[in-house]
């Protein structure tokens, strides 16, 4: 699962322009990766759409670089799950 959503937070950063050498683990979104308020947006509304999950202002604050936006979808997937496997029981 960890790859598909490492891949699929790649492919949205290269969506909006990253370039692929700019993308790495630590990379920090708003610093090396230069996105502005727009593109900010945009990434969120992106990783939203694609993984399914919503980002509130309080999941915003803990994006701050690659790594970081792989394990916040990963716990947003990982609750979800257990959400809908507890409502089936």
């Amino acid at each position: 699962m960890e790859k598909q959503i490492r891949k699929g937070v790649y492919k949205t950063l290269r969506k909006l322009g990253a370039q692929r050498d700019e993308i790495s683990p630590d990379a920090l979104l708003m610093k090396n990766i230069f996105f502005d308020h727009q593109e900010w947006i945009c990434f969120l509304f992106l990783i939203e759409s694609h993984f399914d999950i919503t980002i509130s202002k309080f999941d915003e604050e803990k994006i701050k670089t690659v790594e970081s936006t792989i394990k916040l979808i990963q716990e947003k997937q990982y609750k979800t799950l257990n959400t809908r496997s507890s409502i089936l029981f």
